[in-house]
């Protein structure tokens, strides 16, 4: 028996294998999609990277409904996101034990005309969810076992095509052609984010380039090794003269974080009070590097050029790329994680980058001794 007889993929295909013979769809049963909704509810039960990823598909039905009532359903880590969000009216949220019947109650009394569910394949969750709110109109993503529920089920070509791609295909449905439609990211912004970055850079004062480092990642397997991050650091200011670097990352992070700014006095680091405030400093800053995670997306949607690291499998680039922004992508050798990616690949990313943005490196590149400061 090897690992993947009973994993998360073999439960999915049982549990909705399951429901498919208890709630067979009524076929040529197809309600007409509503010109003029009233009221429409996005599932976006997500992380935060995955939100900004459906913010083209919400900021579309914002523009194609500008007088509807569009709600979100999220759960936690994608409610800061939601809750400055301009182009959402109601945020609805998705509890778990014990406060999962409290929630279910209020998501069935939003009582929308159309449910969008843009899951690219086979979640209970949202499954769960479609049944609840009675919608008269659902539509998602068809995907094998993934149609239960669904009055519009919509192709896409799953692993093989962008995930803003993908859920913009749910426009279809509303009459929209989705390969007119932008596939630009927004995000919102808190006002006192915004206002907690522009102090921080008026402290530290002007220079030029600012550059940001995140440290996190969603899963170890995209951490980038801590030594490396120095190396980068201080192999980019050589090349880079004057160059001074902005150090993120979440609280798991804040000790490594506070080292490499009292290692480098050209390095700082603030803690920040959420991933807004994250995105408020870094989009301050001349461009990015990242492991593959929301803060990407994030720079991104706020026109900050980034150098993201990949594993080696390639796919998350495929479906979660960086495309509407200047970038490059680094990947680990085939069947590799993050940290088996070399510095000079990172570095030579950067420099690429700021070059094509106008800005030569001039320095040269010895192995260089860090020096102690720079913390605030």
């Amino acid at each position: 028996m090897t690992p993947r007889t009973f994993g998360r993929a073999w439960w999915r295909r049982l549990l909705f294998g399951m429901l498919a013979k208890l709630f067979p769809r009524r076929r040529n049963v197809t309600p007409p999609v509503p010109t003029h909704p009233q009221r429409i509810l996005v599932l976006a039960p997500v992380l935060r990277g995955d939100y900004i990823i459906l913010s083209p598909l919400i900021a579309s039905l914002r523009g194609m409904f500008p007088s509807s009532i569009i709600g979100v359903v999220v759960t936690e880590p994608s409610s800061e996101l939601a809750r400055v969000d301009p182009n959402v009216d109601e945020v609805l949220f998705y509890w778990k034990l014990p406060r999962w019947f409290q929630s279910m109650r209020r998501i069935a009394r939003f009582k929308p005309d159309v449910v969008v569910n843009p899951k690219g394949h086979p979640a209970f969750t949202e499954t769960l969810l479609l049944a609840a709110t009675r919608a008269p109109v659902r539509i998602g993503l068809d995907y094998p076992g993934h149609t239960i529920f669904l009055t519009h089920p919509v192709p896409h070509q799953n692993d093989r095509e962008h995930r803003v791609t993908a859920t913009l295909r749910l426009l279809a449905p509303f009459g929209a052609e989705p390969g007119n439609v932008s596939k630009r990211l927004h995000i919102g912004r808190s006002s006192d984010a915004e206002e907690r970055a522009e102090r921080v850079f008026r402290r530290l004062g002007a220079g030029e380039p600012w550059i940001s480092v995140n440290l996190s990642a969603g899963s170890s397997t995209r951490l980038w090794r801590f030594e490396k991050w120095g190396e980068l650091i201080s192999q980019a200011h050589r090349l880079i003269p004057g160059a001074r670097f902005m150090v993120l990352g979440s609280v798991r992070e804040r000790r490594l974080c506070a080292e490499l700014a009292r290692r480098f006095e050209y390095a700082f680091t603030v803690p920040t009070g959420g991933f807004l405030e994250a995105a408020a400093l870094a989009a301050r800053t001349r461009l990015l590097v990242s492991p593959d995670t929301g803060i990407v997306h994030a720079a991104a949607a706020r026109g900050v050029p980034v150098v993201v690291l990949y594993n080696g499998d390639r796919i998350n680039y495929v479906r979660f790329g960086p495309s509407s922004i200047t970038h490059r992508a680094v990947f680990a050798p085939a069947g590799e994680d993050v940290s088996a990616i070399e510095t000079r690949q990172v570095l030579n990313a950067v420099t690429e980058l700021l070059a094509e943005l106008g800005m030569k490196p001039t320095g040269d590149c010895p192995q260089s001794r860090p020096i102690n400061g720079g913390g605030l």
